[in-house]
């Protein structure tokens, strides 16, 4: 049985500005070669990146603040989690952030006939045999202690990273914080109603109700302005885009700029990449929300005659904050070609799906947004040949079992069933119990599709 877990999952970063240290943490940094493939089928490697931090202890080290990379260049994050320095100088503890196999600067050749290596497992094998040989070798000059505590922390992706840490390799891990870490979504088996109505309350919150219903409306101007004539190229035209995009693509773009502004609606400036492709920007001001609710709380024209339509010109002004120029002074969102955004979509096709919809009364500031399991597992098979894996583990317990009680009928990669007057583990026996038999037999018929397919 697992040691105590200490796992403390928030639902927010909270950022602080440098000035809060009394010295601002400038980063070394290294590679740490690793094997590409942990269950040796290669004899490969790769090298991935390590930043880090001495200048919060002298000799000796008690304690190692560790951040798992996220789905970026780790440096991103190095500069957007401040406050785990404000830790460290308190703890006096070595600060590691260690990026993600295949993000970044930690790439293998040949990255995409290698996807089969990008896998969570594979990356925290990178985690944990990296922290075993600093824990018994030290770094550089400093040595660190045979009871130094190593504490996992991640945010968002990195943050169910840190959680796995804790939970499956607890014998180095001491503990770990999750920030805003979805872990019941990982090979989730239902599929979410919850994200996009929990973004929509932002807006009504930091702004108001018409700021969201403004936002809801204006899906219906956007779809009826691309359609009209000449809509694409003064669509193109009113958001500053490099190129035509079509109006899946871009109302796909819109979506993801409205969840990014409620993510990121912090009370100080900051950069951010989404999805490892897309960098969002608000440098040069603060809560976002208010800010676009500042656009969206004008009036919103009724009709998509005129050329001067307030609505789309309420939204172009929100994207272009929202969106920064590349070199040619325009907005790229078409190209997703960078390994970064290839190697998040092959994770969304093996383990990372995010089976998000909006609700069936659909009440949020977004359009009808709905998710096809067998959509997503046949263009991921089209893509990558891969098949997505949603059945993890097949849980049953007994109604008159005591142990029944630590069941997991609440975690998404479970199926879960109860047999009626079962004792422990009856399904596992040969049993008279009518209601058992049943259950085995549905066992039976999950093990054969596993097996066969």
């Amino acid at each position: 049985m697992l040691s105590k877990l200490y796992l403390i999952q928030f639902f927010c970063i909270v950022l602080l500005q440098s000035k809060l240290i009394s010295n601002d943490p400038v980063w070394s940094s290294s590679f740490y070669t690793s094997k590409l493939d942990h269950n040796n089928q290669t004899s490969d490697t790769l090298n991935i990146k390590i930043l880090y931090t001495l200048q919060y202890v002298k000799r000796t080290s008690n304690c190692i603040l560790f951040y798992t990379g996220n789905e970026a260049k780790i440096e991103w994050f190095w500069n957007n989690t401040q406050q785990i320095f404000v830790w460290a100088e308190k703890l006096h503890c070595v600060v590691v952030y260690m990026e993600h196999r295949f993000y970044g600067d930690s790439i293998p050749e040949n990255p995409k006939r290698n996807y089969q290596y990008l896998q969570i497992y594979q990356a925290m094998k990178d985690y944990v045999n990296f922290l075993t040989e600093i824990k018994n070798d030290g770094i550089e000059n400093v040595i660190i202690k045979s009871t130094a505590k190593i504490i996992a922390i991640g945010g968002s992706y990195g943050g169910m990273l840190a959680a796995f840490l804790r939970v499956y390799h607890y014998y180095i891990i001491d503990a770990a914080i999750a920030a805003s870490a979805p872990v019941s979504l990982i090979n989730g088996k239902t599929i979410d109603h919850e994200f996009y109505a929990i973004a929509s309350k932002s807006f009504v919150h930091f702004g108001k109700q018409s700021c969201a219903d403004n936002i809801k409306s204006s899906w219906k101007f956007i779809d009826e302005f691309y359609k009209s004539t000449d809509g694409p190229q003064q669509i193109k035209k009113r958001f500053n885009l490099c190129n035509v995009m079509n109006l899946t693509d871009f109302t796909a773009a819109l979506q993801d700029m409205y969840v990014m502004i409620a993510m990121l609606n912090y009370d100080s400036p900051m950069t951010y990449t989404w999805k490892g492709y897309r960098k969002f920007q608000s440098n040069h001001y603060e809560r976002p929300v208010e800010r676009t609710c500042m656009y969206m709380n004008t009036n919103m024209t009724s009709s998509i005659d005129s050329k001067n339509n307030q609505t789309i010109n309420n939204v172009a002004a929100t994207f272009m904050d929202y969106f920064p120029t590349n070199d040619d002074g325009c907005i790229d969102l078409v190209d997703k070609t960078t390994v970064n955004y290839d190697s998040w979509d092959y994770q969304a096709c093996t383990e990372l799906a995010e089976p998000m919809a909006t609700p069936e009364e659909n009440v949020t500031i977004f359009p009808d947004i709905k998710f096809s399991w067998n959509k997503t597992i046949s263009d991921c098979f089209h893509k990558y040949n891969v098949m997505y894996d949603r059945d993890v583990v097949y849980e049953k317990d007994g109604s008159l079992d005591p142990w029944s009680a630590g069941a997991i009928e609440k975690y998404e990669t479970a199926t879960h069933l109860i047999s009626k007057y079962a004792a422990h583990h009856n399904d596992l026996r040969i049993t008279n119990n009518k209601d058992t038999k049943r259950v085995q037999a549905i066992e039976l018929k999950w093990l054969a599709e596993i097996i066969n397919n």
